[in-house]
């Protein structure tokens, strides 16, 4: 008997403890609650209804709650039809929140919620979970929807959020999904403090409130996709760290326009930006700030107008950025103060400047290509950046292919560069650099190394390096006797370099041109060059540092380019120019700085300037044609213009003795007629007697001083007249060359 009492004492207990999970199993006996009908207002049913007969609260179409109701239990509440397009309001007093949901697992669906005034459309309860609010129109509220603390779990879909002052939704918490909500014309569209939440679907446009962001969040493991951002006046999508972190999220997938930054990343770690389609950001279209180890991949990125940037790392280390297209940037791909990033196959298109690092090291750009408009200033361009690796990246059509300004240690690894209306590759004010296999081909200068002092000289550059499928030869270093001809490389040179060298000959090479420098000369002595074409060069001959070297017999011209030299010499003493023709140019002879030069029995014509000397002094300038436009621009310094009785031949000089170049600098014995070239009949002095020189004869044959067509540089004999005689000299040396 007593073990049946336990018994039956065991059964009630466990019927008392289970009764309220069994009555929740059983059908509701009502549908639904209709108000008007069996309540009056939202609010009358909600503390007045028996939730265990039904949870749930239909209202009809053209109702208008007027006043705020509170959600204290898991009520679903409803417009019913959904579909009706007649509106059902709950119309706040502009003081409280217009809906406060505060118990779990509420649902709030196809209402019309404004008039909050300076509280919430909706708000949610701190720590409360489990809340579906879908198709209201939240409207004229200080914020669409907020939480009033962290909640968890809640589903926001296919809501009109318009018109609110703060933002369209406030989040927090962890767990939720938004989805497929329009926000329009919101001080913020989505913002919030979450964890493991997912935004997809939402169309958010024109947020121009106080931050004016499209999407903000704060946190960890959150998924941002197929979002549609226009006309924001912030980042249409930020991301950055809460209390703690902000790592493992994902933007993928989203279309984004017309924003100052698209896609903006701060603190974040771990975290993918993917396939996104981002156009017209008037700052930048993805911007990482102090973040490590992101992928940035499978962008598309237009500009505005060279205005804005496309992916800018700012302090960021260990990204990835690759397989993007960006295109119309100022900057395409920007690495500020950031290191040990991989930049790689990317694609540019029409950006001022494709991938441009500015402080950063240790970086790898690779494999990207480059084809841009030629208002494109360059390629790849590295400024006070160190230890970085650009390898096999294709240039093309730019301006410039790829710079290095002040920039020391980087290795360049077979890049293709062609078609640059400027330069292939400029290295400028820069140390310790490597080159190798490096192809450059049909730019307007190929390659050219600048510096103001000897260490920027200083690099390792081998003859895999080609200029126009010809080597560069870069020696430095180099005690000779050494003798530099067509035979010295494989494959001919096509740009040479002299540094801190002694005692090198260099005889008879095929042309060099198209470079910045035909050939560089630093700090190199006791060497000769004799017998060189150089051919479109924005500098024929360039010289620093240097002393008791010989010039002679070279042929130097450029098409007329603005700021072109033909022989430029800067702190050099002790140099002979002898027998060059120089033409075409925008100066002929420059000297700098320079003391002590012989500089006779040269052909400068047709420049625009035929020589320039500043801070230059003690040299002996005699026996050379001068025939341009301009002759002569000089300081103050004296220079020597004629030796004994021998000066300069004076194109447009006509009178007495002496020719006045300056008040210090005299010609007291110009010549009356031009200096002939040793090699009879090559009147362009390039070095060879052909149709050219033949042509120049026939354009001035029978003229006499005077004459429109006369040419004192083709009277042969002197007779000042061009006849058969002079015709014969030239033809006796036709085909002749040095």
């Amino acid at each position: 008997m007593a073990r049946r009492r336990v018994l039956s004492f065991i059964v009630i207990l466990v019927l008392a403890g289970t009764f309220p999970l069994l009555l929740s199993m059983v059908p509701k006996v009502k549908a639904a609650y209709l108000v008007p009908g069996d309540f009056d207002n939202i609010q009358d049913a909600i503390n007045n209804a028996d939730i265990n007969v039904s949870d749930e609260i239909a209202v009809a179409p053209g109702f208008t709650n007027d006043g705020c109701i509170n959600v204290s239990k898991p009520w679903k509440i409803y417009k019913w039809p959904l579909t009706d397009l007649e509106e059902a309001t709950i119309l706040g007093d502009g003081i409280s929140a217009v809906v406060t949901l505060s118990a779990n697992n509420t649902e709030i669906s196809g209402f019309t919620i404004r008039n909050g005034g300076l509280r919430p459309g909706i708000a949610i309860q701190n720590a409360t979970s489990g809340h579906l609010i879908s198709h209201n129109n939240i409207t004229g509220n200080s914020a669409g929807i907020y939480p009033w603390g962290p909640t968890g779990r809640s589903t926001i879909h296919s809501n009109l959020i318009e018109g609110n002052q703060l933002a369209g939704i406030l989040v927090s918490g962890w767990g939720h999904n938004i989805s497929h909500n329009t926000i329009i014309d919101d001080g913020v569209g989505i913002e919030g403090t979450v964890q493991s939440t997912v935004l997809e679907n939402n169309t958010i446009r024109s947020c121009h409130g106080l931050g004016g962001e499209g999407i903000a969040l704060r946190g960890s493991n959150n998924t941002v996709r197929r979002n549609l951002v226009v006309d924001t006046v912030g980042p249409a999508i930020y991301l950055g760290p809460a209390a703690l972190e902000c790592f493992n999220n994902t933007i993928e997938n989203n279309v984004i326009s017309d924003n100052s930054f698209g896609i903006q990343l701060f603190n974040a770690t771990s975290s993918f930006v993917a396939a996104n389609n981002v156009n017209h950001s008037s700052e930048c279209a993805v911007k990482l700030h102090s973040c490590t180890f992101n992928a940035i991949f499978d962008n598309t990125i237009t500009g505005l107008s060279f205005q804005n940037e496309g992916v800018h790392l700012y302090s960021s280390n260990n990204n990835t950025v690759t397989l993007s297209s960006v295109a119309n940037c100022y900057r395409g791909i920007y690495l500020q103060g950031s290191k040990h990033n991989n930049v790689s196959s990317n694609y540019g298109l029409g950006n001022r400047i494709f991938i441009d690092l500015l402080n950063s090291s240790h970086n790898s750009v690779a494999q990207n290509e480059v084809h841009m408009e030629l208002l494109a200033q360059w390629g790849v361009r590295l400024t006070n950046s160190s230890e970085n690796h650009i390898k096999e990246n294709t240039i093309a059509s730019v301006q410039n292919g790829i710079l290095l300004n002040s920039s020391n240690l980087n290795t360049l690894t077979s890049n293709n560069v062609y078609r640059s209306t400027a330069y292939g590759i400029y290295i400028t004010q820069s140390e310790g650099n490597s080159l190798t296999g490096n192809l450059l081909d049909g730019n307007g200068y190929n390659f050219a190394v600048w510096g103001s002092h000897l260490s920027h000289f200083n690099h390792s550059i081998d003859a895999s390096n080609k200029v126009d499928a010809r080597s560069i030869l870069y020696l430095k270093n180099e005690r000779g006797p050494l003798q530099i001809n067509n035979d010295t490389l494989p494959y001919g040179i096509g740009y040479l370099a002299l540094i801190n060298c002694t005692a090198v000959t260099v005889k008879n090479l095929d042309p060099l041109k198209r470079n910045g420098q035909g050939i560089l000369v630093v700090a190199t002595n006791d060497s000769a060059i004799e017998a060189v074409k150089f051919q479109d060069n924005y500098y024929g001959v360039y010289m620093l540092w240097s002393s008791n070297n010989t010039v002679s017999r070279c042929s130097i011209w450029t098409e007329a380019v603005d700021g072109a030299r033909g022989i430029f010499v800067s702190s050099s003493t002790n140099l002979t120019l002898i027998e060059n023709g120089i033409s075409r140019n925008e100066i002929g002879i420059s000297l700098v700085s320079s003391t002590n030069l012989n500089i006779t029995h040269n052909n400068v014509q047709h420049n625009l300037f035929a020589a320039y000397l500043r801070d230059s002094s003690q040299n002996v300038i005699y026996n050379n044609n001068f025939a341009d436009r301009r002759q002569i621009t000089i300081d103050y310094l004296p220079n020597s213009w004629n030796y004994s009785d021998i000066g300069n031949y004076w194109h447009e000089w006509l009178g007495d003795p002496p020719y006045n170049i300056t008040v210090n600098n005299l010609d007291y014995h110009p010549l009356d007629h031009p200096l002939m070239r040793s090699l009879t009949g090559d009147f362009d002095w390039d070095g060879d007697v052909d149709i050219y020189d033949i042509v120049m004869m026939a354009g001035a044959y029978g003229t006499i001083p005077g004459d429109k067509k006369w040419n004192p540089f083709v009277d042969l004999i002197t007779d000042w007249e061009i006849n058969i005689y002079d015709v014969v000299l030239a033809c006796d040396s036709y085909g002749e060359s040095w």
